[in-house]
Parts: structure tokens; sequence; C-alpha cells
């Protein structure tokens, strides 16, 4: 399994992916599962809609659905993540992660892959500890104990994913 780093993010589109895909596939034969990292467009539709009015209107989320699938119909899955990060009110710094968010987004990944053409795709999901790292130059999600890795773990569960990866810099 070879899973991507930031493939949403990258200047990589689906079309660019698939050619390097059946380049790989030509070459080396289908020896390799290819997942595509696509975190960043859940953390622009959570930034651009959900975050202050909790919900997503149906055009974001459609728009938000056909990027997903446009990566799915070349990768052989997905690797996601739940990166909805409330300002606290505490004035502390850091975020907490919306559980809320995770939820909305894990029916949204449900209806996706419920879809006739994605059966079989591989599913993986990241769960984070927390990261606290002042030099980045944002704002970043609190560990506030275990309570960010739990609530992030119960989402990722929930969806029954073919791997969970838990990783932390810190």
């Amino acid at each position: 399994v070879i899973n991507s780093y930031e493939a949403a993010s990258s200047k990589l589109p689906p079309a660019a992916m698939k050619k390097m895909l059946d380049t790989a596939r030509a070459e080396l034969g289908d020896t390799f599962l290819f997942v595509a990292d696509v975190k960043i467009p859940g953390m622009t539709l959570y930034f651009n809609h959900f975050r202050d009015n909790r919900k997503v209107p149906a055009a974001a989320e459609k728009a938000f659905l056909d990027t997903l699938q446009s990566y799915l119909d070349v990768a052989d899955g997905l690797y996601l993540g739940f990166n909805g990060k409330q300002p606290t009110d505490g004035g502390e710094y850091g975020s907490k992660y919306d559980v809320e968010y995770g939820k909305y987004i894990r029916d949204v990944i449900l209806k996706l892959y419920a879809r006739p053409q994605n059966k079989g795709k591989v599913l993986g999901v990241v769960v984070q500890l927390g990261y606290v790292n002042h030099f980045t130059g944002m704002i970043n999600s609190q560990e506030y104990g275990s309570e960010t890795f739990r609530n992030n773990f119960e989402v990722a569960l929930s969806l029954n994913p073919d791997y969970i990866i838990t990783f932390e810099w810190n």
C-alpha cells in the first residue's frame, strides 16, 4: 500500500495522478494499492462552512463529494482525517477537536463509500493525538489529556476503515 501525503493539495490533480499510476502499473504490474490523502478538502469545507455556521450548504457538500470521487476514480482508495478545530473560549493556545464535524464528515464519507462504483475501495483514516507547535504560525489542536485522541478514534472506528494511522510530530 502506497499512502500518499497531501495528494489533494499537491500539484497532482486526479488526471495527472491517473497518468502516473497507469505508467507505474504498466512497468510494475498491478502489484500495489495507491491511496490518495484527501485531508485538505475536508479542512477547507470546515473552515469555509461548518465552523461558523454549524452546517454545510448542499452545493458545497456536493462539490466536496465530487472532489473526493475524482480521486477515488483513479486511486485505490482514500486516506482522510477529521480536521475540524474549534477555537477555545478560555483564551488558551490551541484549538479543540470539533466532535460534531467529525460526525458530519463520517456520514458524508459513508455516503461516498456506499456508491456502487466505490465498492472495494480502500479507506484509511488518520487519528491525531493533538498537535501543539507554536512555530507553525497556526493554531493547532490541543491534546486535552487524551480527549482529542479519543474523539478522533471514536469517529474513525465508526467508519470501519481498512487501516488507521496515528501519528504525532511532537
